[in-house]
């Protein structure tokens, strides 16, 4: 996932951007798009540009997580099916 953080104004005070997702990524297979802005990532609530990474450091490949997102005015949710991270390959 490519993400810059970024702060909008909107029902929620915060959140990231989604500024780019990777074809055929798990954000990608889930339904997210560039311009979704991540507000809360399962339990965790996206708050800062600290929050998503070290959200994503605790998940297991495999075991799938909501995605709570505002795209436009809309809050959504979707189910991410996380992969293994390069590093761990």
């Amino acid at each position: 996932v490519k993400y810059v953080a970024a702060l909008r104004r909107s029902l929620f005070a915060s959140g990231l951007v989604l500024t780019g997702v990777v074809e055929g990524g798990p954000a990608d297979r889930a339904g997210l798009i560039v311009g979704d802005v991540i507000v809360a990532f399962g339990e965790a609530h996206i708050v800062d540009q600290e929050s998503l990474p070290a959200t994503l450091l605790r998940l297991k490949p495999g075991e799938p997580v909501t995605v709570s997102v505002l795209r436009g005015d809309e809050l959504r949710t979707f189910t991410v099916v996380p992969t293994e991270r390069a590093w761990e390959e």
